[in-house]
């Protein structure tokens, strides 16, 4: 036997001190009626006090709620096997994680940083999907696989937080050749879409797109871009030797600023024929491309597994619970009778 919410079992063992105060309640009655005058007196002028009767009703009552905890725990047995099939698409994130993404731009109040943003924004999309597939790429002057595609978001969450700025040693940012890690991740099968979803500033310090475009678009791999920052720019706070936050300098020794650089993100988007969005102060911007674009994709079956479904028996448990308390009502109509 097999039980689908065992853990209300447990709830079983509270009929002991139910049934130790129900007869707790018939003896003291029965003590305080002796009391009051001979037994032969009390048959008399109360013939509808039976105490055996009583006691019976109470176990028969206690039976049905036994049963009744029972059903609740939904016992089953016996399976058929059962094919159970996950539609859905492939979906990498490349995730900038350099230096520049440490700015707090986008919400200056908060102190929020457009890294932390994104991570945040990414654990509740995932919370949205159902059979797609989603993978990471964290990337600065170089990239790498940070979590291959997975169904298991838990595992792609928990990737996500190990994420931070500066876990790629190479300063800089490559956004081209985080496209072409990001795409090179997909299987080569066909028959639904696969996308990439972009999440930069836009700052690229390597080669053009041109390329990686036209191999992205060769293999029909969409990619939405998410523009992090403000057109007018920020300083880089980072922590000082000394504990204090600083601000980044640049070689020469002046503080660097970093902006929203979104001609670059749009070429991409649009050549490839993926959306850009810009993130906002309170909306950041990855439910609007998931639900703008994202979501009425192709999906196509992605996976197939045979499991077994047990058949439910929860409700021959009910039923004998309900014929209990039938059965108890008779018996309570019986004892009424005088004697």
């Amino acid at each position: 036997m097999h039980f689908a919410n065992p853990q209300l079992l447990h709830l079983l063992w509270l009929l002991i001190p139910l049934a130790l105060y129900l007869f707790w309640r018939i003896q003291r009655r029965a003590t305080l009626l002796k009391r009051i005058g001979d037994p032969a007196i009390l048959r008399t002028i109360m013939p509808l006090y039976h105490p055996k009767a009583e006691g019976r009703r109470n176990a028969v009552w206690l039976l049905a709620v036994g049963l009744v905890i029972f059903a609740l725990s939904r016992p089953q047995w016996g399976y058929h096997l059962e094919e159970l099939k996950s539609r859905g698409l492939d979906m990498m994130i490349a995730l900038d994680t350099s230096n520049s993404m440490l700015a707090t731009d986008i919400q200056p109040k908060a102190s929020i940083s457009r890294l932390k943003l994104a991570q945040y924004g990414l654990a509740d999309l995932s919370k949205k999907l159902h059979g797609d597939r989603i993978g990471i790429v964290a990337f600065a002057g170089r990239s790498f696989k940070q979590c291959p595609l997975t169904t298991d978001y838990n595992i792609f969450r928990m990737s996500l937080d190990d994420i931070y700025a500066g876990i790629i040693p190479h300063p800089g940012t490559a956004i081209a050749d985080a496209l072409r890690t990001a795409h090179e991740s997909f299987d080569t099968a066909k028959g639904y879409d696969r996308v990439i979803i972009l999440i930069s500033d836009g700052e690229d310090h390597e080669a053009s797109p041109e390329k990686v475009i036209e191999e992205l678009k060769a293999k029909n791999i969409k990619v939405f871009c998410l523009g992090v920052g403000t057109l007018d720019g920020e300083l880089i706070p980072i922590e000082g030797k000394d504990g204090n936050t600083q601000f980044l300098k640049g070689g020469n020794g002046q503080v660097v600023k970093t902006s929203l650089n979104e001609s670059y993100l749009e070429r991409v988007a649009v050549e490839t024929g993926g959306q850009y969005i810009r993130s906002l102060p309170g909306d950041f911007g990855i439910d609007r491309i998931y639900e703008q674009g994202i979501l009425n994709l192709k999906r196509d079956e992605q996976s197939s597994r045979v499991i077994k479904s047990y058949s439910e028996r929860f409700v021959y448990f009910l039923v004998g619970a309900f014929i209990l308390l039938v059965f108890e009502s008779m018996m309570n109509k019986r004892t009424r009778r005088p004697l």
